[in-house]
């Protein structure tokens, strides 16, 4: 037998736009059932529809955001692998944070720089292994 050894390499090409259109995506919807038809159909969503239908430049609406640093008290009643989705709604318009799998650093993302009146912060959780899905109001839980 031979002593040769092979070694195999393979790759993909990742494209952040398209793995960021599905944060952005995940926070318009989970925003529009917090808000409503009406209300996310306002002007004040354009923005971030078009990003979406269009698919464009939704890497620049992201940041990364470690959760224990503003949402420690949130991040704690997520279940393991659980998804995630805040939305915050304050005097300064509407703010998502989104993670996947109970990670720490979620997307965070800016919906509306225009307040849309009702002021909140709701988190959706996921609990995908045991089939459940729950909302949390963080609006004077915030820790």
């Amino acid at each position: 037998m031979s002593n040769i050894k092979q070694h195999y390499k393979w790759g993909f090409p990742v494209d952040t736009n398209s793995y960021c259109f599905l944060y952005l995506k995940t926070a318009f919807n989970t925003c529009a059932y917090y808000i409503g038809e009406e209300k996310i159909l306002e002007q004040c969503f354009d923005p971030i529809r078009y990003a979406i239908l269009e698919n464009t430049n939704c890497d620049d609406r992201i940041e990364s955001l470690d959760m224990l640093t503003i949402w420690r008290g949130a991040f704690e009643k997520i279940p393991d692998k659980g998804h995630y989705v805040i939305i915050e709604s304050t005097h300064q318009g509407v703010t998502a944070y989104v993670g996947f799998y109970s990670e720490r650093i979620c997307g965070k993302m800016l919906l509306s720089s225009q307040p849309i009146g009702n002021y909140f912060t709701n988190m959706l959780i996921c609990d995908w292994q045991h089939r459940n899905e729950y909302t949390i109001c963080l609006t004077n839980n915030i820790g």
